[in-house]
């Protein structure tokens, strides 16, 4: 197996843990400081939403977000691994 396997292999579950486990739920309370409500975790247009009427616009914005610092939070340290020589070292491939 490949380093590339590895990465993506070490990525993927840690990508969905920091986004249900921590980054949601912090979004979430943030969400609830700046507009009195919980946003709604949703990445389709049509999907119906909890969050109260005129908020529910905001639901794609906070989706996208969390979704994005979750895949900067999860591949960045793979990449710093890999741009320091480490990865040679620690997966001998």
């Amino acid at each position: 197996m490949d380093r590339f396997a590895i990465y993506f292999f070490l990525a993927v579950p840690l990508y969905f843990g920091l986004l249900h486990l921590a980054i949601l739920p912090i979004l979430q309370k943030l969400s609830l400081r700046i507009q009195g409500t919980k946003f709604t975790y949703r990445l389709q247009l049509g999907v119906p939403s909890e969050t109260p009427e005129p908020y529910q616009k905001y639901d794609i914005f906070w989706s996208f977000g969390a979704n994005a610092l979750a895949l900067l939070l999860s591949f960045t340290p793979l990449g710093i691994i890999e741009e320091l020589g480490y990865g040679i070292q620690w997966f001998g491939l």
